[in-house]
Formats: C-alpha cells, structure tokens, sequence
C-alpha cells in the first residue's frame, strides 16, 4: 500500500475517532479536535457525507458574526451490527446502530446438537430484515483463538470450528468472533476508563468459573486462547475447579473456594478492580470471600470487589464495542 494511502486510512480513523463522540459539530471543531490541518479534515468531512456516514446539518444559527459554519453530525445509520451470545440453550442477539444503541432485541432457544445451522439461520434472517448490517459479534463460552474455537463444553457443532472467517467468508462481511470474559473484560475496562491499570473480570457458572484479564487497557489472548480457563485448575482431592462446580460444590466452603481462586489473580496480576459474576445467588459468600483473601494477603495488595447482577447487560456492552469498532475500521479500510 503507499504512504498516502496509508496516510488517508490513518486521517480517516481520527477523524471518525472525533466525531462519533461529538454530537453535533463543524469542520473547524474537528479539525481543531484532531490536530489535522483544516483542508484534511474538510475533505473527509466531505467525503463522509457524500458515503452518508455523516449527515450535513445546513447552517449554524447561534454563530455569532463573521461567516456562518456548517454543522454536522454522525448518521448513527450508516450501517447497524448483529451482536450474537451463545448462553444454555438460547441464542440471545441484538441489531445496534453504529454508536451501539440497541434497535432491535431478541432471544431464541435451540436444541445444542444443531447449534451452529441456528447460528446460520438467524444471520440468514436478520440480514433480509436489515440491509445496513456492516459487521457481526459474537461470544462464546469456551476458548477461543483467533475466531477459532477450541474447548468448549455442550456444543458439539462448535469444536474445532474456525467460525469467524467461515462467517466472514460466507457472508462478505467482517466477523469478530470473541470468548465470553474476554468480551465483557474489554467492555468493562471501557467503562472504567481502564487504560493504564489492570482489570479482572470472574464469572461462576453453572458448568464452572471462567475469567478474563484487561493488562493496561487490553484483554489479554494468550497464545492460543487458554486464557481463563481456570475451570482446569486442580483444587482439593485430585478434583478441579470446574469438578467441583459441577458436583455442586459439595464439602467445600464456597467463599474459600471464590477466595483461592481471587487471591491467585490477585498475585499475578494484581489487578485495581476485580468484578464478579456469579449466577449462585443463594450463596453468601461475598463477607468470606474478601476475609479469606485478607488472611493471605497485605491490604494494600487488595483490589476493589465488585459484584455485579448485570452479566448479561456487560456481555452485550463488550461485544457490541468489539461490533462497532468493526464497523469503524471498515471505513478507514475502503479506500
């Protein structure tokens, strides 16, 4: 590629950078924003309106004096994104517009020998009821590398699938396909304007504990995907971490068992804030776990707990960040 194309790519995302956070604004307010000279900016300002990603306002009313400026904004239209989770036995997924405000919602049970012709068919479906689907995301509870996804428990259709580029392929359309934690992990560390500390984030299902960490701003992938997998870690009497939870966490002190698993977090990581998802709400467990955890560790090592009843809602929020990133770095790469 030559230097002014890659040039053009690189003044193009900071443009969309600066005005997907701008409500309404001008060529000058962007060009100021950016630090690019006035001519750039106007120029892809332009050029953006003639593509319809960004709309043309007319006239500044409230100027004062002088030549008044035309004013702009994002059309949060210019292409939507299907936002897909695997969860039990639903599919749960949501058509978000490009700023990821939800348009449409929806949830829809399968049968987990035939998950992957259901994935297919509710793409098949909402891309004849939405022609600006620009980009999809979707999350897996299992491991996944490079949209590739490689243990995962209870959907057989789905080991060993490289689901990302088939979907991509078979739809000519940019696929992110992310393991759950580290979607939400990535969503949370937005939120908390994690961007130079570390962040962890723990989710306890029924099939078993899974996490994901955020090392300075970003989820951490490991090699091939085996990041968080600590379902695999062996705890008392030969048995894992995942055995356990599936035995229903028989003969063993379910806050110490929430506390191994934090205080070893803890000490690889030591995270700022660490966010539990835990679906045993019948359980108090929270007061042993943080005392367990001050048994073993100095209290200036101790990260902020925070318990959260929204794993769903933070799923939806990191996938749909990872969905319209896409749809953004689709534009800064037609050129």
């Amino acid at each position: 590629m030559a230097f002014s194309s890659i040039a053009k790519n690189l003044n193009d995302k900071i443009i969309l950078s600066c005005i997907k956070h701008t409500n309404i604004f001008t060529k000058q307010e962007i060009a100021k924003q950016s630090e690019l000279s006035f001519p750039t900016a106007s120029k892809i300002i332009d050029e953006f309106v003639e593509r319809k990603i960004v709309l043309s306002l007319g006239i500044e009313e409230n100027s004062q004096g002088g030549r008044k400026a035309a004013v702009f904004r994002l059309n949060v239209d210019f292409a939507h994104a299907l936002i897909l989770f695997l969860q039990e036995q639903n599919i749960y997924y949501q058509i978000v517009n490009a700023l990821g405000e939800p348009i449409l919602q929806y949830k829809k049970e399968y049968k987990l020998t035939t998950t992957l012709t259901n994935i297919y068919e509710i793409i098949d479906e909402i891309l004849q009821q939405d022609s600006l689907i620009g980009a999809i995301s979707i999350g897996i509870p299992g491991s996944v590398s490079n949209g590739k996804i490689y243990d995962i428990d209870g959907y057989d259709s789905l080991k060993e699938c490289d689901l990302q580029n088939m979907l991509s392929e078979h739809y000519s359309i940019p696929v992110k396909v992310s393991n759950n934690m580290n979607a939400i992990a990535t969503g949370m560390a937005d939120k908390l304007s994690c961007t130079t500390e570390n962040l962890v984030c723990i989710h306890l299902a029924q099939t078993g504990p899974g996490c994901s960490a955020v090392v300075n701003g970003k989820a951490v992938d490991g090699f091939c995907g085996f990041q968080g997998e600590i379902g695999f870690i062996p705890f008392y009497d030969d048995k894992t971490l995942q055995e356990i939870a599936l035995s229903g966490f028989q003969n063993v002190n379910f806050g110490e068992y929430i506390g191994k698993i934090a205080i070893s977090l803890i000490t690889i990581l030591n995270p700022r804030s660490m966010i539990f998802y835990v679906e045993q709400k019948e359980r108090e467990w929270e007061v042993a776990m943080e005392e367990y955890c001050k048994k073993y560790l100095p209290e200036r090592a101790l990260p902020e707990f925070v318990y959260s009843d929204s794993y769903q809602k933070d799923y939806f929020y990191g996938l749909t960040l990872l969905g319209t990133t896409l749809l953004y770095e689709e534009i800064g790469q037609a050129n």
